[in-house]
């Protein structure tokens, strides 16, 4: 076997782990676990680097690569089980890592260097770089892989109001960020494709120009990331205001005509008409059980965002039984996220069901906070090992992207969530501990 053969070996290799360490970026990047679709994404790597070498006989090595990441996107958006707006996403950010990374820095450089030491163009000396950028993305994709740093938090793609009547759409911000990548890869593309034809000096000051602008361009975008994300807290913060103001309503308006049901129980008594008493107290009990329910509650927001979903759930003629065992004041998470936590699994259930009841359960068992939300449900169309992928769902209008969600909140504080069936019943279980 002679040195061109070994190339070609070592230059497959080296495409293969330069994109799967690109992929491994994107992915990581717009918040999508990589250990799921790790597996498919060294397959596609692998795969698209065979087709490389075959195509890279007719084509530029700047057009080879562009064929490669849009062969890419088209395989991902059908093949992993990843919302569409962050693959695409995921695979422009690929395309950046590998053109600023790898085109216009590592291997400028290596060019550069062979230019000024007028060393002859070995077959070795390419060989030695390409095990160089091959251990290099090796490392990187390591660490990718155990961090899984995120620049793009998944919620900020997903415009969610409060109870999810907004669904998730493709929001002015994510249409913005796609055309910003789409012009900056377009810039590092067109670079690389003309690199051979610019002078010298000017591709050193490529070398540094990148660095800066990459390092300046990842800052402002994180930037504009948590300004969006603050603005979509405070419009939240809103909303449970003026749920917590309208469940104080209702207690109030409960407490003024308390005097008045008094009154006419006395009244009712006093003449001795004592299965009309009991009618009326009945009817009392009925008016308030809703409130009473979830007065044992310490926080409010939550109170007011169960009171929300079984008002919900009346107008669906679902009856939504609450028993509180636990008042959630020691919660190891914030009120947002039990309201999230609380509110996704409500919210799939109440849509699971046409009619019957559907049942929340929040108990404390040996200091671990306990939620279990209770529907029947069509054993047919459920799919246990997928109902924590994004996008799964029994509903054709639904998304599906609240039990990932409430699985991510979950790992920060070492809580678990699973699902439990008897019978017909389907019971999501979510449990978080007390102590950390």
């Amino acid at each position: 076997m002679d040195f061109n053969h070994i190339s070609v070996i070592f230059q497959i290799l080296t495409n293969t782990v330069v994109i799967c360490t690109s992929l491994l970026f994107g992915f990581s990047f717009v918040n999508i676990k990589l250990k799921p679709i790790f597996k498919p994404l060294s397959f596609l790597s692998i795969l698209v680097s065979l087709l490389a070498v075959l195509v890279s006989t007719g084509l530029s090595d700047a057009f080879s690569l562009l064929t490669i990441y849009f062969t890419l996107m088209v395989i991902c958006l059908f093949v992993l089980s990843v919302p569409r707006k962050q693959t695409i996403i995921a695979l422009l950010l690929a395309l950046a890592f590998n053109l600023t990374v790898i085109q216009l820095f590592a291997y400028n450089v290596f060019n550069i260097g062979l230019l000024l030491s007028d060393v002859p163009d070995d077959p070795v000396i390419h060989i030695s770089f390409a095990i160089f950028i091959l251990l290099t993305n090796i490392f990187i994709s390591i660490n990718i892989y155990v961090k899984e740093p995120v620049l793009f938090p998944n919620r900020w793609f997903y415009s969610h109001t409060q109870y999810g009547s907004q669904r998730n759409k493709f929001s002015f911000q994510v249409f913005f960020l796609f055309f910003i990548f789409i012009a900056f890869d377009s810039f590092l593309f067109y670079t690389f494709a003309e690199l051979h034809y610019f002078r010298l000096t000017y591709r050193i000051f490529i070398i540094g120009w990148m660095v800066i602008f990459s390092v300046m361009f990842l800052f402002f975008t994180k930037r504009l990331v948590l300004y969006h994300l603050e603005r979509i807290d405070i419009s939240i913060d809103k909303s449970y205001q003026k749920d917590i103001l309208a469940f104080y309503q209702v207690i109030r308006s409960q407490r003024h005509d308390f005097n008045i049901h008094m009154n006419a129980i006395y009244g009712l008594l006093k003449v001795r008409k004592f299965k009309e008493t009991e009618s009326y107290i009945e009817e009392v009990v009925e008016e308030v059980k809703d409130i009473n329910e979830l007065l044992p509650l310490f926080h409010p927001a939550i109170g007011s965002v169960i009171f929300t979903y079984k008002e919900i759930a009346l107008q669906k003629g679902i009856d939504l039984y609450v028993d509180i065992k636990d008042d959630l004041r020691k919660i190891p998470c914030g009120v947002y996220e039990m309201n999230k936590i609380i509110g996704n699994l409500l919210q799939n259930a109440i849509e699971a069901v046409d009619s019957g009841q559907v049942k929340l359960d929040i108990t404390n068992e040996s200091n671990v906070i306990v939620v279990r939300v209770t529907n029947k449900v069509d054993l047919t169309t459920i799919a246990l090992e997928e109902m924590f992928q994004h996008g799964f769902t029994t509903k054709g209008t639904h998304e599906g992207i609240g039990l990932p969600a409430i699985q991510h909140i979950l790992s920060k504080y070492n809580g678990v969530i699973y699902p439990e069936i008897e019978n017909e019943d389907l019971t999501m279980v979510v449990r978080i501990p007390i102590n950390q």
